[in-house]
C-alpha cells in the first residue's frame, strides 16, 4: 500500500517494466532500503530519483547491480570533488584580488 513517504515495489516494477527480482539485487547489493509497509515491500519515495538512474543504468547499459554501486560511488566521488575544487576557486578568487 502506498503512503505519502513510501512507494510499493510492485507499483515501480509496473511502472518501470522491470521485474521485483531486480528490486531484491538492487537492495541485497545495497543500492536501496527495502522496507515492508502492510505486508508490501515498499521504497521511500526520497529514493525515487536513484532507483530511476540505477534502472537506465540497467536497462540501457545492461550493467549489474554491483556495477551501478561502483558507478554511483564514483558519481557522489565526483560530486564531491567537483564541490570542493568551486570552493578552492572562491577561496583562491580571493586572494587574487589583493
Amino acid at each position: 500500500m502506498e503512503n505519502t513517504t513510501h512507494i510499493t515495489v510492485t507499483h515501480l516494477c509496473k511502472q518501470y517494466e522491470v521485474t521485483e527480482e531486480l528490486f531484491t539485487k538492487f537492495h541485497d547489493t545495497g543500492l536501496i532500503q527495502i522496507t515492508v509497509q502492510e505486508t508490501e515491500p515498499c521504497i521511500a519515495i526520497t529514493s525515487i530519483h536513484k532507483v530511476e538512474k540505477m534502472i537506465r543504468l540497467h536497462k540501457d547499459l545492461k550493467i549489474n547491480p554491483e556495477g551501478i554501486d561502483i558507478i554511483l560511488n564514483l558519481l557522489d566521488r565526483i560530486d564531491n570533488l567537483s564541490s570542493e575544487v568551486s570552493v578552492l576557486q572562491q577561496k583562491l578568487h580571493i586572494y587574487s584580488e589583493d
